[in-house]
């Protein structure tokens, strides 16, 4: 179910801070569902990033979250592991029933259509809250060109991860709260200041993470507004998921559930990996904290049965009645043991 929020500019300096008091707001007014993870996907949709690029992660993320293997893959591990808990910095908790809550949203911009100019940012949520347990291993329904349009726009990245933070301090769960960003890293225009925004984020105990997706210098209006030729900004990429640098130690940051720091993937950027491998490991770093182990498929034939090995010696496999003469061997061996007790 699709829910999109257009915010006006003169609201959205307030957000963050409504977000902060908000949190200790919504505890007191309703009880929060425990979950081990409060994962949200946010993609980069404005007309820097091509259709391709963006069609080609709703393909990726519609074949991760449907795939039968996630919850073991990606949240099964966690069972018996031992984290900082997301309230207290200094104690640990360990994980009995491990769960994670994923919601997908896309981000971009209206556009004023007197003189090209952006309008209100748009943030909407393409996946509602699914959490992924024991009992919900797999699905979140079918993600493709047909049900999810591409929102456009330009790139109000301040206003849109001040929007992030709000949601993520005011839904109904109470975990571990982590954004997996997908962007090219340039933003185009915005009314939040990103430092503040990222501050916020900060003390909120909000990480970020982000997966680089190139922009397309295609000449589009959002294009020209970049004022380079370079495909990704990795400084403001780099400001949202690490904004204190050498200035805070690594365990006062905001890290990622079992512990490993925030990250900026480039390995789709530069070739290494798919899109769909990108998100693999990075959603395996975002949740176990590691690569996800592969699910090997059954070595049987049509008939069911176990795979001959193609290298045995058909003369050194015995035949069935030598097998039943080493049988009776042994058994007659053990009854004259007997015998002589």
């Amino acid at each position: 179910m699709k829910k999109s929020t257009l915010i006006s500019k003169g609201f959205l300096g307030t957000t963050c801070v409504a977000s902060i008091l908000g949190y200790g707001l919504a505890g007191n007014a309703a009880v929060l569902n425990p979950v081990t993870l409060e994962l949200a996907l946010l993609i980069d949709a404005s007309e820097s990033i091509s259709e391709e690029h963006f069609y080609d992660q709703i393909d990726a993320l519609n074949n991760i979250f449907n795939d039968p293997n996630f919850y073991n893959q990606y949240v099964l591990p966690l069972r018996g592991r031992e984290v900082q808990s997301h309230r207290n910095r200094n104690e640990t908790i360990v994980i009995d029933d491990p769960s994670v809550a994923v919601s997908i949203f896309q981000f971009g911009s209206e556009i004023n259509p007197s003189d090209g100019t952006a309008g209100d940012p748009i943030f909407e949520q393409i996946v509602d809250w699914t959490v992924f347990n024991e009992q919900h291993q797999s699905g979140i329904g079918q993600l493709n060109s047909s049900n999810v349009d591409k929102v456009g726009g330009l790139t109000p990245i301040g206003d849109i991860l001040s929007l992030m933070v709000d949601e993520l301090s005011n839904n109904a769960y109470d975990g571990d709260m982590v954004v997996n960003l997908s962007s090219d890293g340039f933003e185009t225009y915005s009314t939040a200041n990103l430092s503040r925004v990222t501050m916020d984020a900060f003390r909120s105990r909000v990480t970020f993470n982000a997966l680089v997706v190139p922009a397309t210098l295609d000449g589009s209006r959002e294009t020209a507004l970049h004022n380079s030729d370079d495909l990704y900004n990795l400084s403001t990429l780099q400001t949202i998921v690490d904004r204190f640098g050498d200035k805070v130690s690594p365990e006062r940051k905001n890290n990622n559930l079992t512990g490993n720091p925030a990250f900026i993937m480039l390995d789709y950027a530069t070739g290494e990996k798919t899109l769909e491998e990108a998100f693999r490991l990075k959603l395996g770093l975002e949740t176990i904290g590691t690569a996800p182990d592969p699910i090997e498929p059954p070595t049987t034939d049509p008939q069911g049965d176990p795979e001959a090995d193609p290298e045995a010696d058909p003369e050194k496999v015995p035949e069935p009645s030598s097998l039943l003469g080493l049988l009776m061997i042994s058994v007659l061996g053990l009854l004259r043991y007997h015998k002589k007790a």
